[in-house]
């Protein structure tokens, strides 16, 4: 999983907003990844509830609800009698540019970053949602981390 920037101040009245808001105990690990992938707004930890749950990457767990990725857990390997995913291959660019768009930049600070054309990053985006089947970055970076690229 990519690091992120803890954003500060981290409110304890946040993680009250945030159980009430999923209905239930939260691991703390996972109380933190939301607010600081959300720079503290509460509306984005909202759209990320929805898309998490969505996607299977923000389940419950023993009763607490868990971001995958937030606790390291053994994994029992995919269901008898089904295909696990299979991550795309990318080049190494496009991992870089996946691996800046986890840390929630622009195209534009990717762009800065790696010294390349706001063009040339929408173009790695394009091909990046193309080979993972998705439609955006927040997909595309959740479905990063469920296939275990981040």
């Amino acid at each position: 999983m990519t690091a992120v920037n803890v954003v500060e101040p981290y409110d304890a009245a946040v993680d009250r907003q945030l159980v009430e808001l999923l209905g239930g105990p939260v691991e703390p690990e996972t109380l933190r990844l939301l607010w600081t992938m959300a720079r503290g707004d509460l509306a984005v930890v909202r759209a990320l509830v929805v898309v998490g749950v969505e996607f299977g990457v923000l389940s419950r767990r023993a009763g607490r609800w868990v971001w995958a990725g937030a606790s390291p857990a053994p994994s029992a390997g995919p269901a008898p009698g089904t295909d696990a995913p299979v991550a795309p291959r990318l080049t190494p660019r496009e991992r870089e540019v996946l691996g800046l768009l986890g840390e929630g930049l622009t195209a534009a600070a990717i762009a800065h970053r790696l010294g390349v054309s706001r063009r040339t990053v929408t173009k790695h985006q394009e091909k990046l949602y193309r080979k993972m089947g998705t439609a955006d970055r927040l997909g595309t970076v959740l479905l990063a981390q469920r296939l275990g690229m981040m």
